[in-house]
């Protein structure tokens, strides 16, 4: 299973284009404003050619551009495709200066390949790491989830251990479904806690939290669903073409409303 792939529009006019025709991971073709390639919502490509380098590095171009994707994405990468072959006049230690500060003072790490296709076989190999780490977290959340749920529910049972005899299982009962409740509310309704100012709804990091662990949403989604839902519940209870009008892409809002829906 793959993660979604967004690549800009205009590398659809480049050699890449020819390898894209039989890979495994969702691809999408939007704009990008900064960046070629998207993996997720976390990684951002940006690609170039050894002559594209070197023509960036004599502009100034570089620079500009790694300082924008290192605002644009938690983790930037900058892709340079084939061989050395088109470093044309450029001095060998110049390229590797300007590859040194990038890695070093922007924190941009640099891969390489050999061409197009094995381009497309890294993009791959990302997108699988990414939808797993995803994954991982959503299932990560969901257990800690549950265990507060539980210590929660056994702090009620031993508060109320008195009225453990015969005749009183009702009671006992109606406190635990109580205790459920309670942390509902606490993660689903934010309001009854107090996140409340001035009559305006603040999102809660716990929602926030508790969506970003679904594969392919991160804060922008996240902010964004919260905003038109105006609560964790209601986008949980939301269907997939509901999803897909709250902005979501259809393979997005799919994934998202199958986990909710199990």
């Amino acid at each position: 299973m793959f993660g979604v792939v967004r690549i800009d529009h205009r590398e659809m006019q480049t050699s890449l284009s020819r390898h894209l025709k039989s890979v495994d991971f969702e691809l999408e073709i939007i704009h990008l404003k900064d960046g070629d390639i998207e993996i997720g919502d976390k990684v951002l490509i940006e690609r170039k050619c050894y002559s594209d380098l070197c023509s960036s590095i004599v502009d100034g171009r570089l620079f500009r551009q790694m300082h924008r994707l290192r605002a644009a994405s938690p983790r930037p990468i900058l892709l340079i495709e084939g061989d050395e072959g088109g470093m044309h006049a450029m001095h060998r230690n110049a390229i590797l200066g300007a590859l040194s500060s990038i890695a070093i003072d922007l924190g941009i790490a640099t891969l390489q390949t050999s061409g197009p296709a094995e381009s497309v076989a890294l993009i791959e190999v990302i997108a699988n790491r990414e939808h797993n780490r995803s994954k991982r977290q959503y299932e990560l959340l969901k257990n800690r989830l549950e265990k507060m749920e539980e210590g929660e529910c056994i702090g009620n049972v031993s508060q109320y251990s008195a009225f453990q005899k015969s005749g009183c299982g009702s009671y006992l009962k109606q406190k635990e479904e109580d205790c459920l409740r309670a942390v509902e509310d606490f993660i689903f309704n934010p309001q009854s806690s107090g996140v409340v100012d001035m009559g305006i709804r603040k999102i809660s990091n716990i929602e926030l939290s508790i969506l970003q662990s679904y594969p392919n949403i991160g804060p922008k989604r996240a902010k964004k669903l919260l905003s038109v839902f105006g609560s964790l519940s209601k986008v949980n209870k939301a269907s997939q073409s509901t999803l897909v009008d709250a902005g979501l892409p259809p393979a997005v809002a799919g994934k998202m409303a199958m986990l909710n829906h199990q």
